[in-house]
């Protein structure tokens, strides 16, 4: 009978499911923390075509031939002795060769008759005729028509240092006549005028030093025309022109003639003046050695 009694009050009553009094261990916590990420790219695969889509340059950056110009000797004594312009060690940075070397002068002394000679290779050979400088131009190219930028070198003419006395003129098919004349001396006298017909007579003392020397004698251009006295004596000099009568064909109107006296190398005096008809004498000046000065006549 208690056996029955203590099931049924057992069946009645409501169970107690509240878990705060139990010894159980709470439950571990959750870690939310992010690690590492890997970062590892393993190897391409090879199995996928390229993007030939893509343009790829193949180009290689054209560079222009080099031009490099000098000149042996830089500075003449005109009008003797020639010089040489170079333009061997232009060179292309592409490995061509260098196939044309085209020389121009960008100036030259006024009155100057100077060209520059023709040809293909790398040199070119002239002489100056007038004192002062002669710039010359040098543009190189390849056999594929690459220029190079251009190289400019210069040569002096120097006057020398005794007297030096320049003539040139405008018109050609003029002659003009350029007369040096001695001290005491008189205008187309053969002992004491220096010019076409007497272009190296014997003054002063013995010896060349102080003899003067026509050195260039134009007839069908313009000029110019050089006399030099290297050791000039003591005394006082004409410088005088003539336009001859006689040459064919002939200019007959006015023509402006310039004459340049130099003394130690020094330009000392220039004039420009218009002589009209033919056999017209035109004195310029006079020139006093050993003080330099310079009348004009």
């Amino acid at each position: 009978m208690r056996a029955v009694l203590l099931v049924v009050a057992m069946a009645g009553c409501t169970p107690d499911y509240d878990l705060k009094g139990r010894n159980d261990p709470p439950p571990p916590p959750v870690d939310t923390a992010v690690g590492p990420i890997d970062t590892f790219i393993g190897p391409p695969d090879t199995d996928v075509p390229p993007d030939t889509d893509v343009p790829v340059d193949t180009d290689v950056e054209e560079q222009l031939p080099v031009a490099v110009c000098s000149v042996d000797p830089t500075q003449v004594l005109t009008p003797h002795t020639p010089a040489t312009f170079q333009g061997g060690q232009s060179y292309d940075p592409m490995g061509q060769l260098i196939s044309g070397y085209d020389w121009t002068f960008v100036s030259i002394p006024n009155g100057s008759s100077v060209t520059m000679p023709g040809g293909t290779g790398a040199n070119r050979t002239v002489t100056a005729d007038l004192a002062g400088d002669y710039i010359a131009r040098l543009v190189v190219h390849t056999q594929d028509l690459r220029f190079s930028e251009p190289c400019e070198v210069t040569l002096t003419g120097l006057a020398g240092s005794g007297l030096h006395v320049e003539m040139y003129w405008v018109h050609n098919h003029d002659d003009m006549d350029l007369h040096l004349i001695r001290p005491g001396g008189t205008e187309f006298d053969y002992q004491s005028d220096c010019y076409y017909a007497n272009t190296n007579p014997s003054w002063g003392a013995a010896g060349p030093s102080d003899d003067p020397k026509l050195d260039l004698d134009d007839i069908p251009g313009n000029g110019p025309e050089n006399i030099n006295i290297h050791q000039p004596y003591a005394g006082v000099y004409t410088v005088m022109v003539n336009d001859y009568t006689g040459s064919t064909p002939d200019y007959y109107q006015g023509n402006d003639v310039t004459v340049n006296i130099y003394l130690g190398g020094v330009l000392i005096w220039t004039d420009t003046r218009t002589i009209t008809g033919e056999g017209a004498v035109e004195d310029f000046a006079t020139v006093d050695i050993p003080s330099g000065t310079v009348t004009p006549l």
